[in-house]
């Protein structure tokens, strides 16, 4: 019977296709604003070198207004406050991993799906959303840099960083 064990733990440990979620904290930021952001990936990796998984999170952007207008009557109205971005991303996530099992593993990213909008000025709206970065796992904690983009009447573009933990092999 232990016999039967040990082998059932090697082959479990060997196997070429591992489950995994990853859980990403982190921030997109443009020339005017900036805000948080949290991103959840289920999904598995194979052979070491490429996870693909399920993607979802949410994804802020807060930017000061300050500004005047004048009406059709000659009448003006000075505008001042935070205007509040959202969108709940929903899409397939891929990364290639570039060193095989070693403490420091690089890797290129990138996640392509939808998006829907919520909040001041992307309530309502939803489209194409993607994200394309390069980043570097620590045993099981990941940093990562690169580009977010909206596309729905045009482009809204970000930077991203994040920061963040992997559950699983």
């Amino acid at each position: 019977m232990q016999n039967l064990m040990t082998s059932s733990n090697r082959l479990s440990d060997n196997s070429k296709i591992k489950f995994q979620r990853h859980v990403t904290l982190g921030c997109i930021f443009n020339s005017i604003g900036g805000g948080p952001t949290l991103d959840v990936s289920v999904g598995t990796k194979i052979y070491e070198h490429f996870y693909i998984g399920a993607e979802t999170g949410f994804h802020s952007l807060l930017t000061h207004v300050d500004y005047e207008y004048t009406h059709s009557d000659g009448s003006w109205r000075h505008v001042e406050g935070t205007l509040f971005e959202g969108y709940i991303p929903l899409g397939v996530n891929m990364k290639g991993y570039i060193t095989k099992n070693k403490i420091i593993n690089p890797y290129i990213n990138c996640s392509l799906g939808g998006f829907f909008g919520v909040g001041d000025e992307l309530g309502g709206f939803n489209g194409f959303y993607c994200q394309a970065g390069a980043g570097f796992d620590i045993k099981h904690f990941t940093f990562g840099i690169g580009y977010s983009g909206l596309v729905k009447y045009g482009t809204a573009s970000c930077g991203y960083i994040k920061l963040g933990v992997r559950f699983g092999k």
